[in-house]
């Protein structure tokens, strides 16, 4: 889903610069694609790298290994998930044009500074409270879930289950 989205993006981007006339709403529009498929295709990166992560996992592998391994696609999840944030803001600049900024009235301009203003701060906001310490907050769970963090989270729980498990049978044979 993400490879044609950026895919389309890139078309979208391409036929605007090269086969259209030039405008001034041609930058807002070329700008806020270029900044969205920049920040997609870094969290596309991001799940390629998990999508490697959890191949490399292996039942025969330690499970200390096997703990490193899945605490780093933790980490990795909730990076893609506050990357992919930053690029709210570009859904409330793409469709200006030369209309809009040379002729819009002080309503438009006070709608459009006031809602790019506030997914800017938002996306600032989310950026920087979407990290592993804040997990504990209802928020940040509930933007996390449905990411597959939580089937990280799980796997490593199970595993630390299994470690702690292994480690008091071993506890009680001595």
């Amino acid at each position: 889903m993400g490879l044609g989205w950026i895919s389309f993006m890139f078309i979208l981007i391409y036929f605007s610069v090269f086969n259209t006339p030039k405008s001034l709403g041609k930058v807002f529009f070329v700008g806020s694609l270029s900044m969205i498929l920049l920040i997609t295709s870094l969290a596309v990166l991001l799940y390629v790298k998990d999508i490697f992560t959890i191949k490399q996992i292996d039942n025969s592998e330690s499970v200390t290994g096997t703990q490193l391994k899945l605490a780093s696609l933790q980490l990795s999840i909730i990076d893609s998930v506050r990357i992919s944030w930053l690029q709210l803001p570009f859904y409330s600049t793409w469709y200006l044009n030369y209309e809009l900024i040379m002729h819009g009235n002080i309503i438009f301009w006070i709608v459009q500074i006031f809602v790019t203003g506030l997914t800017t701060w938002l996306a600032i906001w989310l950026f920087r409270n979407i990290n592993y310490k804040n997990l504990n907050k209802k928020l940040v769970r509930d933007l996390m879930q449905g990411v597959g963090f939580y089937s990280a989270t799980q796997a490593l729980d199970y595993i630390k289950e299994i470690n702690n498990f292994k480690n008091d049978r071993s506890t009680l044979i001595e």
